[in-house]
């Protein structure tokens, strides 16, 4: 009897941390998101005029707000809102996270979805069209914040704080659905010095650039931490390379030449940094800098 009483009050007391506990992992859903077949590539969906990324950030202070701060809002359901874009990021190699990057010609933004094996539905190039209303959605560009727009579902307390929630797997063909066949993205090709927030969210290239020389043969991340990593051109302009501790390759060396490499280009508070999907997406094959 008193084992069984010990038992019922562990059980108490984990219950009890796991509710005042805020890791998303907790809200993961583990269904498995519908697959578009080739005979289902037409959405079903008709996307709505003009509603591009930089549309969606000048509308975001009239969307309502669900919390005191203002940081969650919601799509109106009196708007029946539909927008197009491009896949852009896989998580086949883990160094994307539950997020779908989807960019257009203005920009790009994050869907955030409780799901892993993304790239399985959508594929780098394929058009989706995202149903926007019943939807939330957060954009802000202060320190700690993406620059992006974000968009999930609901919402959740973390440390007194509203997040925005994921949209789980099991209604993710609600919202989002593949249109149209997989095409080839054509990065943006662009020098480190012109880089600008009008590019943020959007798959980029850019040549002729290198690790710098305290980096060269390190790995792009080490014992499961998040690791930054410095690529400069040769007349000394630079951005970080940011790399999963759970990628695949977090623990192969990065190459010591120069060459081009092909990133989404991201901001996180003051701090610009490219996202690579696996590291096919550096061609390092030219004589370093001089």
């Amino acid at each position: 009897m008193k084992k069984n009483i010990k038992i019922i009050l562990s059980l108490v007391l984990l219950s009890g941390w796991i509710m005042t506990s805020c890791v998303k992992e907790k809200y993961e859903d583990t269904s498995t998101p519908a697959t578009a077949t080739a005979s289902e590539v037409e959405s079903g969906l008709t996307p709505t005029e003009g509603l591009t990324v930089a549309k969606l950030k000048s509308l975001y202070s009239s969307f309502e707000v669900l919390d005191a701060d203002g940081e969650v809002r919601t799509f109106p359901d009196s708007e029946d809102y539909v927008f197009e874009g491009t896949v852009v990021s896989s998580d086949e190699q883990g160094n994307f996270y539950k997020e779908l990057y989807v960019q257009d010609s203005t920009g790009g933004l994050i869907l955030s979805i409780d799901y892993h094996n993304l790239y399985t539905n959508y594929e780098v190039g394929q058009t989706v069209h995202i149903k926007l209303s019943g939807l939330t959605v957060h954009y802000k560009t202060g320190n700690y914040e993406t620059s992006m727009i974000v968009i999930g579902f609901g919402q959740y307390t973390c440390y007194g704080s509203k997040r925005i929630g994921r949209i789980p797997a099991n209604i993710l063909s609600d919202y989002v659905r593949n249109h149209s066949y997989v095409r080839e993205v054509e990065p943006v090709t662009i020098t480190l010095d012109n880089l600008s927030d009008d590019y943020i969210g959007r798959l980029i290239k850019i040549n002729d650039v290198e690790f710098i020389d305290d980096e060269i043969g390190k790995t792009y991340a080490f014992d499961k931490h998040t690791t930054n990593r410095h690529i400069k051109d040769c007349a000394g302009n630079n951005i970080l390379l940011r790399n999963s501790g759970y990628s695949s390759f977090q623990n192969d060396t990065m190459p010591q030449n120069k060459g081009s490499i092909t990133a989404i280009y991201t901001k996180y508070g003051s701090n610009y940094q490219i996202l690579i999907r696996d590291t096919t997406d550096l061609n390092f094959t030219k004589e370093r800098c001089l």
